[in-house]
This record gives C-alpha cells, sequence and structure tokens, in this order.
C-alpha cells in the first residue's frame, strides 16, 4: 500500500489494492517475485498489501520506460524479491492484531544457506463478522517460503513458492446457509528453482524455470445453478548472461519460453460458456550499459517477441533511455520504448476478471512511452524527481457491460459458436 504515495500511483478504488501507474489499467502492470509472474494478485477491500511486507527483502518498481529485460506488459514492473533468510543466526517475528495475524522465521541451513518463511491470514469473518450481521465473511491467507544453497563459490540455487487465498461469501438479507447467497474464492500459487552461476569475473548467468497459477470460482449456490471459473497457468524456462566488458560497458542478454494456459467456464441451467486457450510466448534479448564519460549513462536494448495462440504475432521492442549528470547531485534523464502486451484482463463486476490472450480474434494491444525527467538528491535518503510522461497506445479494448444481445440457450465458445 505504500507505493500507492508514489506520484502517478493511484489505488483503483477503496475496495481493492489493485494499482493505475500512469493511467494504466490493473492488467498492464507487471508483477514479478522472486522472477515469476503473479496474476492477479490484489486483495478485496483495499486493507491490506498485496504481499506481506515481512518477507520481502527488495522491490524495484519502473512507472514506464522500462530495459529490454522486461515486457509483456505495457505499462509498469514492479519486481519483488523475498528474503533469503539470515544465514547466522535464527530469527522471527510476529504480529498480531484485531484485523490479522502474522509471522516470519529465518534460520540457516548448514553453513551453506539459509531459509526463510512467511504466513498472513486475516480473520474479518472471525470477529468483525460476529460482531455486525450485515456485512459479508471474507478472509484471506498466503504463505511464502526461500531457502538458498552455495553449491560451491561459483555455484548457487534458490528455491522460492508463494500461495495465497481469497474466500469472500455473501448471503442475502442475512439468511441462512441455505438460502439466496453466492461464494467467490481467488488466488495464486507460484514457485521457481533459480541456478545462479559465475564463470569469471566479468561473466555470470541466471537460470529459472517457473511456474505459475492462477483460479478464481464463482458460484450462487444451490438456489441459483450458476458458477464460473478462471484459470490461468504458466509454466516458464528462461534465463540471462551478463557480461562486464569493461568498467565503461555492459551486455546483458537472454531468452524466455513460456507456456500459457487460459480457461474460462461459465454454467447456467440453459447452457454455459467455455473458453480453453493454449499459448506459447518466446522471448529474446540484447542490451547494452554504456558510460562514455563519467557525466553520461546510455542504455539501449532490443527485445524481440513470438507469441502463438491460434495465430502468430511476432513483434520487435526497441528501448532506449539515458542519463546525464549536471552535477554530483542533479541528473537528467530520459527514456523511450515500445511495449507490446499479449495477455488482457477482462473487467468484471465483481473482484476478479477473466484473463484472456491476444489469437486470430483480436491482435496484441502495444503503447509507446516518452519520458523526460529532472532528479535531485537533496540529502541521504532523499531525492526530488521530476518527470514528464506521454504514452501512446494502439490495440487496446475494453469490455461494454452495458451490452446486451439475445442468444439462445446452449454452450458456447469465445467465438460465439455454439
Amino acid at each position: 500500500r505504500s507505493l500507492q504515495t508514489l506520484p502517478g500511483i493511484l489505488p483503483v478504488s477503496d475496495f481493492s489494492s489493485a494499482l493505475y501507474v500512469r493511467g494504466g489499467t490493473p492488467d498492464q502492470n507487471l508483477y514479478l517475485l522472486d522472477g515469476t509472474d503473479v496474476y492477479n494478485p490484489e486483495h478485496a477491500f483495499g486493507i491490506f498489501s498485496t504481499f506481506n511486507t515481512d518477507a520481502i527483502k527488495h522491490i524495484d518498481i519502473s512507472k514506464g520506460g522500462f530495459s529490454a529485460a522486461y515486457g509483456g506488459r505495457l505499462s509498469s514492473v514492479l519486481d519483488i524479491i523475498n528474503l533469503d533468510g539470515n544465514r547466522e543466526r535464527f530469527q522471527g517475528s510476529a504480529a498480531i492484531s484485531l484485523l490479522s495475524a502474522k509471522t516470519t522465521l529465518q534460520m540457516p541451513i548448514g553453513n551453506r544457506g539459509a531459509i526463510s518463511g512467511s504466513i498472513r491470514r486475516t480473520y474479518f469473518d472471525k470477529t468483525i463478522r460476529q460482531a455486525i450481521d450485515d456485512i459479508p465473511d471474507y478472509y484471506f491467507y498466503d504463505g511464502n517460503l526461500k531457502a538458498f544453497f552455495d553449491i560451491d563459490k561459483r555455484n548457487k540455487l534458490t528455491l522460492s513458492g508463494y500461495g495465497g487465498r481469497d474466500v469472500l461469501r455473501v448471503v442475502f438479507n442475512n439468511a441462512s446457509s441455505n438460502e439466496a447467497g453466492f461464494q467467490m474464492d481467488w488466488g495464486n500459487r507460484t514457485g521457481s528453482l533459480k541456478w545462479t552461476r559465475v564463470f569469471n569475473p566479468q561473466l555470470f548467468a541466471n537460470f529459472w524455470i517457473t511456474g505459475s497459477r492462477f483460479t478464481s470460482d464463482f458460484d450462487f449456490g444451490e438456489t441459483v445453478p450458476v458458477t464460473e471459473r478462471n484459470l490461468v497457468t504458466d509454466v516458464t524456462l528462461k534465463g540471462n548472461l551478463e557480461y562486464h566488458y569493461s568498467r565503461h560497458l555492459i551486455g546483458k542478454f537472454g531468452f524466455e519460453q513460456k507456456n500459457l494456459h487460459l480457461l474460462y467456464r461459465e454454467d447456467f441451467p440453459e447452457g454455459g460458456v467455455d473458453v480453453d486457450r493454449r499459448a506459447q510466448h518466446y522471448v529474446a534479448y540484447g542490451q547494452a550499459n554504456w558510460r562514455p564519460t563519467p557525466r553520461w549513462d546510455i542504455e539501449a536494448g532490443l527485445r524481440y517477441n513470438n507469441f502463438t495462440s491460434g495465430k502468430s504475432f511476432q513483434n520487435w521492442e526497441p528501448r532506449f533511455s539515458a542519463k546525464y549528470r549536471l552535477s554530483e547531485t542533479v541528473n537528467l534523464k530520459a527514456a523511450t520504448g515500445l511495449y507490446y502486451q499479449y495477455l488482457q484482463r477482462i473487467p468484471r463486476t465483481f473482484f476478479t476478471d477473466i484473463w484472456t490472450s491476444a489469437s486470430e480474434y483480436y491482435d496484441p494491444s502495444s503503447a509507446r512511452h516518452y519520458i523526460l525527467g529532472f532528479q535531485k538528491e537533496i540529502a541521504n535518503d532523499y531525492q526530488l524527481e521530476v518527470e514528464t510522461y506521454y504514452k501512446e497506445y494502439d490495440g487496446v479494448f475494453a469490455f461494454d457491460p452495458t451490452f446486451l444481445t439475445e442468444i439462445e440457450a446452449g454452450r458456447y465458445n469465445e467465438n460465439g459458436d455454439p
């Protein structure tokens, strides 16, 4: 929630932790947790942070103009690294309030590694719901686990996982469980295995195998036999290589292969809707960081995408940024880039949206960023930043909730065919 205090970042509403970043919709924000994509991680009602802050080691946020190492979203990147664990001694913390409880533990693994774990659970359903009848039952829980092990001086393995679930239950007219109402639950599970290899003082690499799964379920119960299910699974193999040619030039190269499964299913007495889509996304990128003089920092990169889901799309994304030091405390900055997004969220009335992908029915969205900025270091840990930006969107679509049409009973796919 502290991110909402930053310029250019606003909450979607008072009832959600989703974010608008410089006018972009929430699905245009890329969430990475220890290198793994997280889909729709927001909680309802906007009271709690998306992730447990006690489990977080570091956060990098880019509100635009991000490098060729990142892609798949039009607006921003939130790159989150969880605690590695204390390799020196056991360490723990806990907190409890009227609304939630959480604990975090860290401990060494021999003399070559460490492990950290964190769990959190709210209990609106146990406290407020017991005192006030006319509010819904709601709670969520999540947990983080991370461990690393130094195989030797040049090789390191890191295992990371996350799981969380939100549950919302509404009973109309303060009724019993047999009367009208609905239940929604949604959540994410992620896991990653990372291998870090140092070849020599100039060259090192990282390789990941990651998995991510988002599900949401909606059920009106026995009185109204309507159910809805949304599923996104993502299995990714990726890596990057960084070579320090000199103190003034660094080269970065990477690849990524994603296998995606997107499922939406709605069942009602007269029929239903089935959308079952699989996609493959291949990425390669290169980037150079160059400091020609002590005053200049220049970053140039190029990212290639090959996305296939019923139809194949191939797109190039050039990126460029520069920083010029007017003095030891004053910098001028500029950035530009082209960005493509192949997955979209269709907004819904309730808390969870439907994920779908570019296909033979519609093309991917794209955006161009143009950014100019001024930065001044005021004191230790304080700086003044002023930026102006312009975004040029293409192919962004919006769902019209007022659209109505008469259809015959039966089951339909995403093209409207029975």
